[in-house]
């Protein structure tokens, strides 16, 4: 059984950030549905006689739908371990007929006023500035088996790197409706008011300036204290 090695060059737009793409790769169910051929996967036990350091990994059952013709398809199912890495993602396909599979998948380059990452030699397709994606694959097969295996492979992970930059901006968009801007901390803020303002039992705060409601005679005299224009009104409790 021969051993093929190849490496897949994916740079990243310049809002996608580092962490964003780390969190995809560490989402093993996400990663696996990511992929076209999948149709179920599910948490499993270690293959038999795996190497130690991969014990402890994250294992799961997949199972892919190989189309050989158009009117012919099968279901495969195998096993694979998922390692994450503090720049990406490492997995280990177990599949049948000998099928030996491992990947790496890890964010390189830099970010935005970040010093520039020296790149290795043979990765002419990195990109001088900015993140890129990197898959490095090493699989192990048959030779009559190897162009469809890789022709599959390289579509399905060419479709997995287009649905990955998406759903990294999803998770973007998502972090920047939940950040609440500075337009809104300065519309909601709190009035603040000088040592020197004195309020009186009933005294209540608006947008346009101080009013005083005097309980007694039943209504409101207004008075001329300035403040700040606010959008949102605030109520002074009642001092003991």
């Amino acid at each position: 059984m021969r051993r093929y090695i190849f490496t897949q060059i994916t740079p990243l737009p310049w809002y996608i950030d580092r962490q964003t793409v780390v969190e995809c790769l560490h989402n093993h169910p996400e990663m696996i549905r990511l992929n076209p051929l999948v149709i179920d996967h599910e948490r499993c036990d270690p293959v038999r006689a795996v190497p130690a350091d991969e014990y402890h990994c994250v294992w799961f059952r997949i199972t892919d739908k190989i189309r050989y013709l158009p009117w012919l398809s099968r279901n495969v199912s195998y096993k694979a371990c998922f390692y994450d890495l503090p720049s990406g993602l490492q997995t280990h396909v177990y599949a049948p007929s000998n099928l030996d599979i491992r990947e790496k998948w890890s964010v390189g380059g830099n970010m935005p006023n970040e010093p520039r990452q020296i790149v290795e030699l043979g990765l002419t397709d990195a990109p001088r500035n900015g993140l890129y994606l990197r898959e490095d694959v090493n699989m192990g097969c048959k030779s009559f088996v190897v162009p469809f295996v890789q022709k599959k492979l390289k579509d399905a992970h060419k479709a997995l790197v287009e649905r990955l930059l998406i759903r990294a901006d999803i998770l973007r968009g998502s972090s920047e409706m939940q950040t609440p801007s500075n337009e809104q901390f300065r519309d909601n803020s709190p009035i603040s008011l000088d040592d020197d303002t004195c309020l009186s039992p009933g005294t209540i705060i608006c947008s346009s300036g101080h009013y005083e409601a005097n309980r007694n005679a039943g209504r409101q005299d207004p008075v001329e204290i300035p403040l700040p224009l606010r959008r949102r009104y605030e109520l002074v409790p009642e001092l003991p």
